[in-house]
């Protein structure tokens, strides 16, 4: 995805299984993630493909589950504020706290970074499908708490994206992008990962492209 948007990027991928408590896990304790930022720049310094690069502007991207590990990222004190984007396909998820009512102080970390993203100082754009759940919040109410909570309107569209993708609607506000689209299959699930270069990841290309 990130070769086919042409992000200018060193890309550390995290594969963990498929549920989210092992995502938020890996990450839940502090400075974990200075530890893989660590591991990142030995790497490529070992390469010796780009001599005396360092690290500078951080994206976290994620799809399905994975959004578990931003989440715990961004809750560890003074992260946030390193992490210039935010992209997730197809998430996050939250919980209920009564029926039919998502938990409020979930969404605390999401509607921080979407008021940063749309005051410009940060990125923040995602993707959901119509995939219903049981027993937690699917990514249609979760993303749509969180445009209730930032008071961004949604636009209704009939485009088609990447690999046929039905759209729903679009959000924009400053750098805050949402779109949603119809699909409730796996392989609905899987579009969203697969069409991350046409969706999320322009966003971040046009934003990485300007000087800091």
């Amino acid at each position: 995805n990130f070769e086919r948007a042409h992000v200018n990027a060193i890309v550390v991928s995290v594969n963990l299984g498929l549920a989210s408590d092992a995502y938020s896990g890996a990450f839940r304790a502090p400075g974990s993630f200075d530890v893989l930022l660590q591991q990142a720049q030995r790497a490529l310094d070992q390469t010796g493909r780009a001599p005396g690069a360092t690290l500078g502007r951080i994206a976290l991207s994620a799809w399905s589950a994975g959004f578990a590990s931003v989440g715990a990222i961004l809750k560890q004190p003074g992260v946030a504020d390193r992490v210039d984007a935010v992209l997730l396909a197809d998430g996050p998820h939250t919980m209920y706290d009564a029926p039919h009512h998502i938990y409020e102080p979930g969404m605390e970390k999401w509607v921080r970074f979407a008021e940063s993203a749309m005051r410009g100082e940060k990125l923040f754009a995602l993707t959901h499908s119509s995939i219903q759940t049981l027993g937690y919040p699917s990514t249609t109410e979760t993303i749509g708490e969180l445009l209730r909570e930032t008071s961004v309107d949604k636009v209704a569209t009939e485009a088609v994206g990447p690999r046929g993708m039905h759209a729903i609607y679009e959000s924009h506000r400053g750098n805050f992008h949402v779109g949603g689209y119809e699909g409730q299959t796996a392989k609905d699930h899987i579009d969203h990962i697969k069409g991350m270069a046409e969706t999320v990841l322009p966003y971040l290309r046009a934003r990485w492209d300007q000087p800091r």
